[in-house]
């Protein structure tokens, strides 16, 4: 059905965007960092499975990607100033 699918990308994309910054040990810190990389591939793979089925619009697509590429390159960027 592809309109859950679709609301799962939206939630995990809307959910990780809006996740606030947390202090905490720097082991804390970087087992939240590789749980922000690993949603994020996750919701950029769905989400390129469910376009190539076509079941879900290209702007939607690209808008999806585009926020996981901005995620992914946040943690990283957090990762690697955190070093």
């Amino acid at each position: 059905m592809p309109g859950a699918k679709e609301a799962v990308v939206l939630a995990l994309a809307l959910a990780l965007l809006f996740l606030p910054a947390c202090g905490g040990s720097s082991q804390r810190q970087a087992e939240k960092l590789q749980q922000q990389v690993a949603s994020w591939e996750a919701t950029a793979r769905l989400t390129r499975e469910l376009a190539q089925e076509r079941a879900l619009p290209k702007q939607y697509t690209r808008q999806v990607l585009e926020a996981a590429q901005e995620g992914l390159d946040q943690a990283r960027q957090q990762a690697a100033n955190s070093k």
